[in-house]
């Protein structure tokens, strides 16, 4: 995603953008099976969770993580953009369009472009398990474009998260509206009980996605906003090191046969207190030693800048290179695993060559316009 800069500081940002390109690149590497499944030598076979849990080391399970760090970073981000913001309707209003402009652009697009391979394909190309019945795709196309909880998830996929985190802007802009802006972390601490509550019962409201156990991840990032300033201070190396160990453990927990109906629980718990040790202890080392200065971290804030392009686009990129690999279906596992490293390559290089050139411009553009919208007057009849 751009960089949304605030008045907190840019070393906070940009460690948070080098925790991006992280959380992006885990998610990358958690589909990039896709690349290869076609291949006879294929060394990572698709399989349910108890196939994964007996055949796979639990680290390699669980790197889906990246989607709850982003859920974390959005909890710190959003408090950041809400936290001085006027109590007014119009505030709340221009909050939940700022955040229209920069989610759904980009996202339409690459919505459009699997239902442009699923058609041009005359439905081989189907990543969206289309039905081909005009009715019923036209509905959930409707649903889709919208970001509306529905089941099914979206046509594309990954947009499913795209609801929370809409689900998440809309209760930023209410609490603006009413004036508990600056109290964030308290109203996300009633839902996130509510949350706990709706996963003890086992039930679920707007198919899961209203007060869903990510919720705790919102709050998790919340909370290292509030408390960032201490808590950056107190051995942030310490900090990295005890969230992957955090990672180690939760992912043999969820691997050792727990309930499924406590596996959201262990998941958003676990993964909240990760994103938050991740957020504070990189602004912390960040600080410093200026590490987003260094060549890697130069390589991290540009992935970063790029990851929601890269968050929408990989699946795609990785499923062509997956459907490519059926020309050569006998390569040897040596060449398999170049083939492997090669698509995640491509996937990244694509996101970062499309951001640049595509979405952070067009955003920019939009971004302009809509404050040229504010501040020209309405004429008067």
């Amino acid at each position: 995603m751009s960089r949304d800069h605030g008045r907190r500081g840019p070393q906070n940002i940009d460690a948070l953008q080098m925790l991006r390109a992280v959380a992006a690149l885990l998610v990358v590497m958690w589909h990039s099976r896709l690349s290869i499944m076609h291949a006879n030598n294929n060394y990572w076979v698709e399989g349910d969770f108890l196939y994964r849990a007996s055949h796979y080391p639990a680290f390699l399970n669980h790197l889906d993580i990246g989607v709850d760090i982003f859920f974390c970073i959005s909890g710190f981000i959003m408090n950041l953009l809400i936290h001085d913001e006027a109590s007014t309707s119009g505030s709340a209003l221009a909050f939940a369009t700022k955040r229209a402009v920069r989610i759904f652009p980009p996202y339409w697009f690459f919505t459009g472009l699997v239902l442009l391979a699923y058609v041009a394909s005359r439905g081989r190309f189907n990543l969206a398990s289309l039905t081909g019945n005009i009715a019923s795709d036209g509905g959930r196309l409707l649903t889709s474009v919208l970001l509306v909880p529905e089941e099914p998830p979206p046509i594309l996929g990954v947009g499913w998260t795209l609801i929370h985190e809409c689900l998440f802007y809309l209760l930023c802009a209410l609490s603006i509206a009413v004036g508990l802006n600056r109290r964030l972390p308290t109203v996300l601490s009633l839902f996130s009980l509510g949350a706990i509550g709706l996963t003890a019962a086992n039930v679920s409201l707007m198919h899961g996605y209203f007060a869903s156990p990510f919720t705790i991840e919102f709050l998790c990032g919340a909370l290292a906003f509030k408390y960032r300033k201490p808590l950056s201070r107190f051995f942030p190396g310490l900090q990295l090191v005890t969230a992957v160990g955090c990672y180690l453990a939760v992912s043999a927990i969820l691997d050792s046969g727990i309930s499924t109906q406590m596996m959201p629980f262990v998941r958003s718990v676990g993964s909240g207190i990760i994103g938050a040790l991740l957020i504070c202890g990189l602004i912390g080392a960040n600080e410093r030693i200026c590490f987003s200065r260094s060549l890697l971290g130069a390589g991290l804030m540009r992935i970063g800048d790029a990851s929601y392009s890269l968050y929408l686009s990989h699946w795609l990129v990785l499923s062509t290179m997956g459907k490519l690999i059926w020309l050569i279906p006998a390569l040897p596992a040596p060449g398999v695993a170049a083939w492997h490293v090669l698509s995640i390559f491509a996937a990244i290089s694509f996101a970062v060559i499309f951001a640049e050139h595509v979405e952070i411009p067009i955003h920019k553009r939009l971004q302009a316009a809509f404050l040229h919208a504010r501040t020209v007057p309405v004429a008067s009849g």
